[in-house]
């Protein structure tokens, strides 16, 4: 069994065998052992059914967290355990890369958000690094630049060797520059920080942050049956974020690198190890 399960341990303790668990379940005691060997992968629906017949809270099945912070990881995350962040004018939105609120300069460039000096680091073309810089929405120059052409044509090839590595360089950046923001990232004290990506599309939603799978589909339910009034979209964003917090099971799930790079920059006092290509310029200027 996977070392950070403690199932094991919550059967004996209740006179429970793992074949017993297995049957109450209804899963066959070989997948039932197969899914949490170390070589498994168990749904969050297999776990929540063994939390349910143990009468535990799912987060019971795991053994406490360590002080070390895995990235490229997937987890599960009890929302209890965590600070999210997910529109930018909420309390902690500001803490998102896309946030306007505390901007970036190098090399006397002012980048609005981090997000920009982030996306310029996937380009070597000096020309779109400048068209970059022109954009004032985050947000859209993500949908733009990361997109059709410019990724197809112009994006570098070796992007995924140092994209972490970059996000790191560029939060550092934030964390030397912004106090007002590095009071606010301190102000999540010890808990996990955790980039509620629940009704984003696309891999990178799950990679930087996590769902709640639950709030997910009920929203996606909930959004079907107003286009179906024919109600503006401008309306149904209004009546989706007043149930918003009313539904879901607690429970995210995801790689959440982004919240896990800025515990690991608040733990750390603003230094992070980081390893950069050699070849990465801005305008001209070259990172070292």
């Amino acid at each position: 069994m996977r070392n950070e399960f403690r199932i094991n341990e919550i059967c004996k303790k209740k006179g429970i065998t793992l074949k017993q668990l297995a049957e109450g379940v209804n899963i066959h005691p070989v997948s039932f052992t197969q899914a949490l060997s170390d070589k498994g992968n168990p749904t969050f629906e297999t776990l929540s059914k063994i939390a349910s017949f143990l009468r535990v809270d799912l987060s019971e099945l795991f053994k406490p967290s360590t002080p070390t912070i895995e990235l490229n990881k997937w987890e599960i995350y009890d929302s209890k355990d965590v600070i999210t962040f997910r529109k930018l004018d909420g309390k902690y939105g500001a803490l998102s890369n896309m946030s306007k609120q505390f901007g970036v300069e190098l090399f006397d460039i002012k980048f609005i958000a981090s997000e920009i000096l982030y996306i310029i680091g996937g380009f070597k073309d000096k020309s779109i690094q400048e068209e970059l810089l022109k954009e004032n929405n985050p947000t859209k120059a993500k949908r733009i630049f990361r997109h059709g052409d410019y990724l197809r044509k112009y994006w570098r090839k070796d992007w995924n060797n140092f994209n972490i590595d970059w996000m790191k360089f560029c939060i550092i950046q934030k964390y030397k520059q912004n106090p007002q923001w590095v009071d606010l990232l301190n102000s999540t004290n010890d808990k996990m920080i955790l980039e509620d990506t629940t009704m984003q599309t696309g891999v990178s939603s799950s990679f930087w942050g996590a769902k709640d799978l639950l709030r997910r589909t009920i929203l996606s339910n909930k959004r079907n049956l107003l286009k179906s009034k024919n109600l503006s979209k401008g309306q149904i964003d209004i009546e989706l974020e007043k149930i918003y917090t009313t539904v879901g099971d607690g429970y995210y799930q995801g790689v959440n690198n982004m919240g896990k790079l800025l515990t690991m920059l608040r733990d750390n006092n603003g230094i992070l190890n980081y390893t950069l290509p050699n070849d990465i310029y801005i305008l001209g200027n070259k990172i070292i």
